[in-house]
């Protein structure tokens, strides 16, 4: 039985390999009647399509990637390695390679764009379809899954069934603010997601506190600190530094 197939979240870098994945295994193998592939936004990128001053993604205006683009591109599409060219790159750089990853293998014929997933439901406990990714013979059986969306363009919402559903939506959209007690009675200034920042100026003058340390934490107070009058950063995963590490260089 050949099957329809969803992926939720399908402009963004995870959800376009998988697109791929599934058009060329359909194509080979013949064992997919459909693929649809459902996004929010209004075009292929995902968290590196930068929007300036939206807070719904922790993409600013002033990052690069902290991998070197050569390790971070697909097998089917190389990029970089000349030895001259940037290999730490823009995020308008990896929204272009994306767009082109997507142009080069007809991906956007698949995706409906402006498409809002507010249900998924598991119709059943009845098995019904073989797996359809892998080299050997052995069938595994699943479920129906409904997927119900809003088209945003015209306000409607659609439920169908589908025999298997890829969901790479990542995991950047919903941002943790831990509850810090004190902080409401005792602090009176601006608090902020790292998912809110996006220009450095508004800090300008200002006296600031980074909380984390590892990527984003790091290189926003990095950003910070060429325009505050003072940046703290506090991390409770570093070990205690004491003289002895820099007397033996550490």
């Amino acid at each position: 039985k050949k099957m329809n197939v969803a992926v939720i979240g399908g402009g963004g870098a995870a959800g376009l390999a998988a697109t791929r994945i599934l058009s060329r295994h359909g194509h080979h193998h013949n064992k997919i009647e459909s693929i649809t592939v459902l996004e929010k936004d209004n075009d292929t990128g995902g968290i590196w399509r930068h929007v300036e001053n939206d807070e719904t993604k922790p993409m600013y205006r002033g990052l690069r990637t902290n991998l070197p683009r050569e390790l971070m591109a697909f097998r089917e599409k190389p990029w970089g390695g000349d030895g001259i060219s940037d290999s730490y790159v823009t995020h308008k750089a990896v929204n272009s390679y994306l767009q082109e990853y997507a142009t080069d293998f007809d991906l956007k014929r698949h995706i409906s764009f402006g498409c809002t997933v507010t249900q998924l439901t598991i119709l059943d406990d009845e098995p019904n379809v073989p797996k359809i990714i892998g080299d050997d013979d052995d069938d595994i059986s699943c479920s129906k899954i409904a997927l119900t969306w809003k088209d945003d363009s015209s306000s409607t919402s659609t439920t169908k069934e589908f025999d298997a559903v890829l969901i790479c939506n990542g995991h950047y959209a919903a941002p943790f603010i831990p509850s810090l007690p004190g902080m409401n009675e005792h602090f009176h200034g601006q608090v902020l997601h790292s998912i809110q920042y996006d220009d450095p100026n508004v800090f300008t003058d200002k006296t600031v506190l980074c909380v984390g340390g590892r990527a984003s934490g790091s290189d926003l107070a990095r950003e910070i600190s060429h325009v505050a009058k003072k940046v703290y950063l506090s991390d409770s995963t570093c070990s205690v530094w004491s003289e002895d590490d820099e007397k033996k260089g550490r």
